[in-house]
């Protein structure tokens, strides 16, 4: 979490189908791999849980300057990303998503094993 006031916190480190409407207005990272994308709403839908990342408010996830390289990148359907942002309802009856505020491709992440050690790590007492 950030320790600069006023600072957007990085967000707590949360699997795909640990989203729930308990955690509306919470700071998440969450790591997927990407379903699909539906530009006009403006979402991307990650595989696990069909979770469903709202994109609007993503400034950095379209990448820096024009490229895709250390500050953010788009999201593209068939490979792994990691967004932190808020945790948000959606519609009635939709459940809820997560409006992202940045993202990075993480493809190649062996995401059973990054599971695995994001329990471990809950198991020892980290966040």
């Amino acid at each position: 979490m950030s320790t600069v006031a006023g600072a957007p916190a990085s967000g707590r480190v949360v699997l795909p189908d640990e989203v729930c409407a308990a955690m509306v207005g919470a700071s998440v990272r969450v790591t997927g791999n990407v379903a699909k994308i539906d530009a006009a709403a403006g979402t991307a839908t990650l595989e696990q849980s069909e979770l469903v990342i709202d994109l609007s408010n993503c400034g950095t996830c379209s990448g820096v300057d024009g490229h895709h390289g250390g500050g953010g990148a788009p999201p593209v359907v068939g490979r792994t990303f990691q967004f932190i942002g808020e945790v948000v309802r959606r519609e009635v009856g939709a459940g809820v998503a997560v409006a992202a505020r940045i993202s990075r491709d993480v493809t190649g992440i062996d995401m059973p094993l990054y599971a695995n050690a994001v329990r471990l790590r809950r198991a020892r007492g980290y966040p």
